[in-house]
């Protein structure tokens, strides 16, 4: 059910585009939390640049391109910080590491 929800959320930022993610593993909100908190700017630029292309190669003149890189990575900051994405990865999550300080810490600041 949690899966579920985490699917919706990425769908409610991408809709039809979110389709096209679920093949190389990001149509869940907590991978796309992951991918964004997790990975180096670097790491984080090649895997985006890496969806962008595979958006750019199924584009058709029929079917262009799906989304710009720059709004999907827009869209992945957005599902990272949202709080519901914030409650999946708490909820699914080890909770009992010690190094994890506890969730009321761990709020986001928006600036």
């Amino acid at each position: 059910m949690l899966f579920l929800a985490a699917q919706s959320l990425v769908w409610c930022f991408l809709g039809k585009t979110a389709s096209a993610l679920g093949p190389i593993g990001l149509a869940d909100a907590r991978a796309i939390w992951h991918l964004m908190t997790k990975k180096s700017e670097d790491e984080r630029s090649e895997v985006l640049a890496s969806v962008d292309a595979v958006f750019a190669a199924a584009a058709t003149p029929q079917a262009p391109k799906s989304i710009d890189a720059v709004l999907l990575r827009q869209a992945f900051e957005k599902i990272a910080i949202d709080p519901y994405t914030r409650f999946l990865v708490d909820f699914t999550s080890d909770l009992d590491k010690p190094e994890r300080p506890p969730i009321e810490d761990r709020r986001i600041r928006v600036a």
